[in-house]
């Protein structure tokens, strides 16, 4: 059975905290306000020196303006973060249920599917956003990112929908199972395709990359501070 073969994971993740992304979740909140209102900062300067020919103001200008840069990438950066979190909760809450598929009662199917069209829907959303986001002019470091997670949302998409069908086949067989009428759909996924679709979903696999990636945000982040001796 799935749940067999993810017997470990069913068991690490049941024990994960899922206060750890409250935790990142509070800090993104904390840098985002920090980041506005330095490039608020910055802005309100930038207005002030915008018509002067003064040639020292001017090299002051082109600093002010590559740090303008540098703070909206970050900024930027944090909000993929904050997406991120977002995708990973609904995932977290469908991924227990996904593990005892197989066993799953009809209310309890049809609370998995409707948790599923919930990510499905918040992952074509974000999409749509990062799509629009990677057709404007972004730092290198921030494209990277936004194709990363357009990638791993067009994953999580397509595992959504795999595993509904499965959920629906389920729900078919639980239909028949007191008539004691067996079905068999030969365009039904096997266990290693359904499987492979639940891990997608499963945050313990992301959440280590999106925890190296955050301490190197993290880094920068606090590089920048002593920089500016902020």
């Amino acid at each position: 059975m799935i749940k067999d073969r993810f017997e470990v994971e069913y068991h690490d993740f049941a024990e994960s905290p899922q206060s750890d992304l409250d935790i990142h979740e509070k800090i993104i909140n904390k840098r985002l306000s920090a980041l506005s209102m330095r490039i608020k900062r910055i802005a309100a300067v930038l207005d002030k020196i915008s018509d002067t020919d003064d040639p020292h103001l001017l090299e002051t200008k082109t600093e002010l303006i590559s740090a303008r840069e540098i703070l909206v990438a970050q900024k930027l950066q944090y909000k993929l973060h904050s997406k991120r979190i977002d995708i990973f909760r609904l995932q977290s809450d469908i991924f227990p249920a996904l593990l005892k598929l197989q066993e799953l009662n009809d209310f309890e199917i049809e609370e998995a599917l409707y948790r599923l069209d919930i990510t499905k829907r918040c992952a074509k959303k974000i999409k749509h956003k990062l799509m629009d986001s990677l057709a404007e002019k972004n730092a290198p470091e921030v494209q990277f990112e936004m194709k990363s997670f357009l990638d791993q949302l067009t994953d999580t998409e397509k595992s959504c929908e795999s595993l509904r069908g499965a959920l629906l086949q389920r729900h078919a067989s639980n239909a028949l199972s007191d008539s004691e009428i067996a079905i068999e759909s030969k365009s039904a996924p096997d266990n290693s395709e359904i499987a492979h679709e639940i891990e997608t979903l499963n945050i313990q696999v992301a959440l280590t990359d999106f925890a190296e990636k955050f301490d190197q945000l993290e880094l920068e982040y606090n590089r920048t501070l002593t920089k500016d001796g902020n």
